[in-house]
C-alpha cells in the first residue's frame, strides 16, 4: 500500500469514528427530550412534582453528552493532522494510529460549555421547572 493510500484508509477509518460519535449524541440528545416529555407527563398525572428526578437524568445526560463530544473534537483534531500529513510519517510503530491527546480539543467542561448543549440542556431543564411551578400554582 503506497503512502497516499494509507493515509486516504486511515481518514476513513477515522472518519467512522467520527460518525459513531455524532450518532451517540444525538441519540443521547433525542433520550433528553424523551426523559422531559416522560417526567413532564409523570408530573401531569402525580399530585407531586418530579423536578429532581428530571434535573438528575437530564445533568447525566448532559454530561454524557458532553462527553462523547469532547472524544468527537479530537477525532477531528486527529483528522486534522492525518489529513495534513502531522500526525505520523507512517512508520511501522505509529501505523494507522488512533490515539488522541489528551485534552486535545478541549476538556469535557468544554464541551458542557459549548453552544448547541448550552441552548439544549438548559431549555429541557427550564421546562421541567416551569411544569412544577406551574403545578404549585394550581
Amino acid at each position: 500500500m503506497d503512502k497516499e493510500a494509507a493515509k486516504i484508509e486511515h481518514l476513513k477509518l477515522i472518519q467512522q469514528v467520527i460518525e459513531r460519535l455524532a450518532r451517540s449524541s444525538f441519540i443521547i440528545k433525542t433520550a433528553a427530550s424523551t426523559v422531559t416529555a416522560a417526567i413532564v407527563a409523570a408530573m401531569a398525572a402525580a399530585s407531586t412534582p418530579q423536578v429532581g428526578l428530571g434535573g438528575v437524568a437530564l445533568l447525566s445526560l448532559w454530561g454524557l453528552d458532553a462527553f462523547y463530544l469532547s472524544r468527537e473534537r479530537g477525532f477531528r483534531d486527529l483528522f486534522d493532522q492525518v489529513r495534513k500529513g502531522t500526525a505520523s510519517e507512517y512508520n511501522a510503530e505509529s501505523y494507522f494510529t488512533m490515539t488522541t491527546r489528551p485534552g486535545q480539543a478541549g476538556s469535557i467542561w468544554r464541551a458542557v460549555c459549548s453552544s448547541t448543549l448550552l441552548v439544549l440542556y438548559p431549555s429541557l431543564l427550564l421546562v421541567i421547572g416551569a411544569v412544577a411551578a406551574a403545578m404549585q400554582l394550581c
